[in-house]
């Protein structure tokens, strides 16, 4: 499986979060999102805008400078 960033996912696609730049973006994450959660992007606005994701039925906008320092990789089951 090849590991992506997050801003690097299109609509529709599931994924696993496995890693993040930065304590600041752990502390964030940690509070948003469980890390052992499947993940879907609902959205992802065009230039630069925030993704939107589905995480246990609730929706969670992430934006495009986090989502850069996030590392997942993708599920495909």
């Amino acid at each position: 499986m090849k590991r992506k960033t997050l801003h690097e996912l299109v609509v529709g696609e599931k994924f696993k979060i496995v890693g993040f730049t930065g304590k600041r973006i752990a502390m964030k994450i940690n509070r948003i999102i469980n890390i052992d959660k499947i993940i879907k992007i609902e959205l992802k606005h065009p230039i630069h805008g925030p993704i939107i994701s589905e995480v246990d039925g609730q929706k969670v906008a992430i934006g495009y400078g986090m989502a850069k320092k996030i590392f997942v990789e993708e599920y495909n089951k």
